[in-house]
């Protein structure tokens, strides 16, 4: 029996139930384990930074998994189904295996493979219970989704580590754990009533094929015609015995092995994709020469269409590499402050005794529920009648924001690398730029990439959002490793303000090429 258009799908109540449990799992356990790795496995404070910004790289990189195996061979609820059972085994290792180095990091790595891989599909799911005439509806949905997890983030920040800091970390992290199983039990009992869009299979023309097509066409010649003519010219020149693929492997191989060597696995695999990238560049137009010959117009244009948009989300991964520092760099900071509050409102005391480190971060949510009303009907409003404020205007003022809050952060720093008593409180004062340059950059980014992509590539537009975020805390990982200032230290997020006020020149620059679409063509 179909619905009236006013009412929702009854399957809806799984599906919210779903996202509100496993945003509780996935923000309680991301809230305690950089003081779970500092305080219990002893891990110094520049290895913690950098296995939690891989941990949440991992976590971004996996949607392109999730989403490629949802479209075209399980479909969306099976996708679904079945990462989840990964995310409920990565929180159990974690529980049961907490006082070893491989239990956290196979823990961690199921976790990301789980969360990651369903993080593109629940979104698009909710939109497939939904008829045509149901637009309205089904905008709210979205609202309330967004809601819970902010609800779920707020509410397990503040209470995961009073229970590790009373239980220990098998209880505080089996928790999470039994709400990802319920999380998972909930989304099953709805299997009778959804909405199951099969998968497409096969596309000779999606964005993939055209881009893995265009990569590896003509790999056997000789010829430096394709996009990755140098790493051909070097593999069939070493089979030829030629010394010029002889040099060009060395050098390759040289660079890879000194990123090793001296910065680790993450440096390593940042030399090839910078090497990959560079190769991209300089054989950018020979590529493009080749899609259009051996494709159907419309569909290059298409594709086309969407590595403008990529470009522009170029600058944007630098943002990650800050933003995502509230769950490690900024514990550790918050570690290092004054922490004992009694706060008075109206003459009632409403909260006395000590903050953690740990749950800070939850005015990150806090602060956007409030923020997000603020920007939407005060701010930008006024800043319209003088300055028109364009989606690329609020993400582009959005980079200077983020570079006051580690400008911020650093003064704090300073303070305390100085032996003064700083209270945990002016933290605020950081997380609300943050949280501002959030506003600013994410929320309107998400919308720009989702109205800017065609309208057969909007799942593929939407997960190269979520490589942003990859990206940038896979950059973090990477500055840890060579960085010349000690982690956490005034210098260090000085470091980051600069780094995010060139990424801002460099997002203007980008955007002033880019040409809007008209949102009635997505």
């Amino acid at each position: 029996m179909s619905t009236s258009k006013n009412m929702y799908p009854p399957q809806i109540k799984y599906i919210v139930g779903n996202e509100g449990c496993e945003r509780y799992s996935f923000y309680g356990m991301r809230s305690i384990l950089t003081f779970f790795m500092i305080n219990f496995l002893m891990m110094e404070a520049g290895h913690t930074t950098e296995v939690v910004h891989l941990f949440i790289a991992g976590c971004y990189l996996m949607p392109l998994f999730g989403s490629y195996i949802a479209d075209r061979v399980w479909g969306r609820y099976k996708t679904i189904l079945y990462l989840s059972l990964f995310y409920c085994l990565g929180h159990g290792v974690l529980a049961i295996f907490e006082g070893t180095i491989w239990g956290l990091y196979t823990g961690l790595a199921l976790i990301a493979f789980g969360s990651g891989g369903i993080k593109p599909c629940i979104s698009a799911f909710v939109g497939d219970q939904f008829r045509s005439d149901q637009k309205d509806l089904l905008n709210k949905v979205y609202d309330l989704f967004y809601f819970m997890i902010n609800f779920g983030s707020t509410f397990s920040t503040i209470l995961t580590p009073l229970t590790l800091k009373y239980y220990g970390p098998s209880i505080a992290f089996g928790i999470p754990g039994i709400l990802m199983f319920i999380a998972t039990f909930i989304f099953w009992l709805g299997r009778k009533q959804y909405v199951q869009v099969p998968p497409t299979g096969s596309d000779p023309d999606s964005f993939w094929s055209i881009l893995f097509k265009g990569i590896f066409s003509n790999l056997k010649s000789d010829q430096n015609s394709t996009i990755l003519g140098f790493f051909n010219n070097t593999i069939f020149g070493v089979l030829n015995k030629n010394l010029l693929g002889y040099i060009r492997l060395s050098c390759l191989l040289f660079l890879v092995g000194y990123a090793y060597i001296n910065w680790g696995i993450t440096s390593a695999f940042i030399t090839i994709i910078i090497s990959i990238i560079g190769v991209i560049i300089l054989n950018y137009k020979n590529f493009l020469n080749y899609i259009d010959q051996n494709h159907p117009a419309n569909r290059v244009e298409e594709f086309k269409i969407a590595l403008n948009i990529c470009t522009i989300f170029i600058a944007i991964s630098v943002f990650w590499a800050l933003f995502d520092q509230h769950a490690s760099t900024w514990v550790i900071q918050a570690e290092q402050m004054q922490r004992m509050t009694n706060i008075n409102l109206f003459g009632y005391n409403i909260f006395n005794g000590e903050i953690l480190a740990s749950q800070v971060s939850s005015i990150n949510p806090i602060f956007v529920m409030m923020l997000i009303p603020i920007f939407t009907f005060i701010i930008y409003p006024l800043l319209g009648k003088f300055y028109p404020m364009t989606p690329l205007r609020k993400i582009g003022w959005g980079f200077f924001v983020s570079a006051f809050g580690f400008i911020a952060a650093a003064l704090i720093q300073y303070k305390l690398d100085s032996g003064q008593q700083v209270h945990v409180l002016w933290q605020g004062v950081q997380y609300l730029i943050m949280t501002s340059a959030e506003v600013m950059i994410s929320i309107t980014g998400l919308a720009f990439a989702y109205t800017q992509a065609p309208k057969n590539m909007k799942s593929t537009i939407m997960s190269f959002w979520l490589l942003t975020v990859f990206i940038g805390n896979l950059l973090t990982a990477f500055i840890v490793k060579i960085s010349l200032y000690p982690v956490g230290s005034g210098n260090f997020y000085m470091f980051f303000a600069v780094l995010i006020f060139i990424a801002g020149l460099l997002f203007a620059m980008l955007a002033r090429n880019y040409k809007t679409r008209d949102i009635m063509e997505a």
